[in-house]
C-alpha cells in the first residue's frame, strides 16, 4: 500500500521481495515449506500522517526514522533513491523474516547488522543478489555506511568488536552504529576461521536477549585478542570494492618456511591477496631486515586499448601510486600483538605501515606481528598474478 504515484520502481518491489525469500531461506537455513506461502503487508509512505490518521500505523509505533517492522507489517518512508527504497524494504523484511521463522532478531548489533547486510543488494531489474559489498558509491546512492566507517577511522573513533557487542536497544537511532553493526556481521560472515561457526548461531529460538552475544563470545574466547587484531586491520582497509574473500586477514595462517640454517625466514607473498601474516612477532625496539625479489602482474592486458600487462618488481611502479606508495611495491605493517587479558583500550594501538621494496630494515616500536602484502587496492586484486619471494631476518632468535 502506498500514497506515492505508481512507477516501475514501485512495481518491482513485490518482485524483489519474492526473489529475496529463497535467498533468506538459504542464508538462514529455513526450508521452503515454511516460507513458501508467507505473506507480509508493506506500507510505503510519502506522508506518514495520513497512515496514522487512517489508523494503519499504531500511534505508539509511528515515530521511526525510516522504516519499522511490526509483526507481519512493514512501514517504509519514501527514500531519495530507488536503490535505498529497495534497501529499506529488504532491511525491514529481513527483520520480519527473522521474527517470523527464527523467533526473533537477536541482540541489537546482530539484528541491525544482519538486516543491513541482507539489505545491501544488487538488482538489475530481473535478478536479485543479497549481502553484497558495494563496488562504488554510485552503486548504492544514499546508503552511506562505508563513508561513516571511513570517517570514524580517520577521526580515530572506530569501535572494537567488544564495543559493538554492547550496543543498546537505542544505539541505532544514530547512523554510526548501523554502519559498524553491518561491518561486524560482514566480517564474521566472511571470516576464514569463523564464518561457518557464525552462521550456525543463527537458529531458533533467536530471541531478543543477549544470549547470542554470550554464545558468540564463548566461541571467540580463546582467540579474543587475535580476532580483535584482525578486526582492527579489517576496519582500516574496508572501503568500496573491498574483496572479502581475498582481503580478510587470517593471523593463524602464517607464511613461514624456515631456511636450512634457521637464521632466515623465507615467505612467499601472493600478489592476489591482501595483508598476509608472516607469523613473525617482534618485541618492542626489535629490528627486522627484509629482502625481496620476483616479478608480478598488477594489471592484466587490455587488448581493446592496446595496453599490455603491467608488471612490477618489489620496488613497485612509480607510474601509479596507491595509498602513498608505488603500485605493486612490497609493503609491510607492524600490528600490535595484544597479550591475553589486555584491556579493550590496549587493543586500539596504531597500526604502523612501511615501504619495504626490494630491501628494508625496520624497527618495531611495540610488541607486534609483521604482515606483508603487495601494494594494491583490495578492489583491484582479482587480476593480479604471481608472488614475491621474501627473506626475513631478525635481531634475535625466534622460537
Amino acid at each position: 500500500m502506498t500514497d506515492l504515484p505508481i512507477d516501475d520502481g514501485i512495481r518491482q518491489l513485490p518482485i524483489v521481495f519474492e526473489q529475496a525469500l529463497p535467498l533468506w531461506g538459504k542464508e538462514f537455513a529455513v526450508p521452503e515449506s515454511q516460507w513458501k506461502e508467507a505473506k507480509v503487508t508493506a506500507y510505503l509512505m510519502l506522508h506518514r500522517d495520513r497512515f496514522v490518521e487512517l489508523k494503519l500505523i499504531p500511534v505508539d509505533s509511528s515515530h521511526f526514522r525510516n522504516g519499522y517492522q511490526l509483526e507481519d507489517r512493514l512501514y517504509l518512508l519514501e527514500q531519495p533513491s530507488a536503490y535505498y527504497r529497495r534497501h529499506l524494504l529488504l532491511h525491514e523484511a529481513t527483520h520480519w523474516y527473522l521474527w517470523k521463522f527464527l523467533g526473533g532478531n537477536g541482540p541489537p548489533w546482530f539484528s541491525e547488522g544482519q538486516c543491513e547486510r541482507m539489505g545491501t543488494h544488487r538488482w538489475d531489474g530481473n535478478q536479485l543478489t543479497l549481502g553484497v559489498l558495494p563496488s562504488t558509491t554510485e552503486e548504492v546512492p544514499y546508503w552511506g555506511r562505508i563513508k561513516v566507517i571511513r570517517d570514524d577511522v580517520k577521526q580515530g573513533i572506530a569501535p572494537s568488536l567488544s564495543s559493538i557487542f554492547k550496543y543498546s536497544d537505542t544505539a541505532h537511532r544514530a547512523d554510526s552504529p548501523y554502519a559498524w553493526s553491518w561491518a561486524a556481521v560482514t566480517f564474521f560472515s566472511n571470516h576464514p576461521r569463523y564464518g561457518d561457526s557464525f552462521r550456525k548461531l543463527i537458529k531458533p529460538p533467536l530471541d531478543y536477549s543477549n544470549a547470542l552475544t554470550q554464545s558468540w563470545t564463548e566461541v571467540l574466547h580463546d582467540e579474543r585478542n587475535l580476532v580483535e587484531t584482525e578486526w582492527q586491520i579489517f576496519r582500516e582497509e574496508l572501503d568500496y570494492g573491498f574483496d572479502l574473500e581475498r582481503s580478510i586477514v587470517n593471523l593463524k595462517a602464517p607464511l613461514i618456511a624456515r631456511s636450512p640454517n634457521h637464521s632466515v625466514l623465507k615467505v612467499v607473498v601472493a600478489a592476489d591477496r591482501g595483508w598476509q601474516a608472516t607469523g613473525i612477532r617482534l618485541k618492542s625496539n626489535q629490528s627486522v631486515k627484509i629482502q625481496a625479489r620476483g616479478k608480478i602482474r598488477v594489471r592484466q592486458a587490455k587488448e581493446s586499448a592496446n595496453e599490455p600487462d603491467w608488471l612490477s618488481e618489489p620496488q613497485g611502479i612509480t607510474l601509479e601510486y596507491c595509498q602513498g606508495y608505488p603500485l605493486g611495491a612490497l609493503v609491510g605493517m607492524f600490528v600490535p600483538d595484544a597479550a591475553p587479558g589486555d584491556r579493550e583500550e590496549k587493543l586500539e594501538s596504531k597500526l604502523t605501515h612501511m615501504l619495504v621494496g626490494s630491501a628494508a630494515q625496520q624497527r618495531s616500536t611495540a610488541d607486534s606481528q609483521l604482515l606483508l602484502k603487495i601494494n594494491e587496492r583490495s578492489s583491484q586484486l582479482l587480476d593480479n598474478l604471481g608472488s614475491y619471494e621474501v627473506e626475513i631476518s631478525v635481531t634475535e632468535q625466534l622460537d
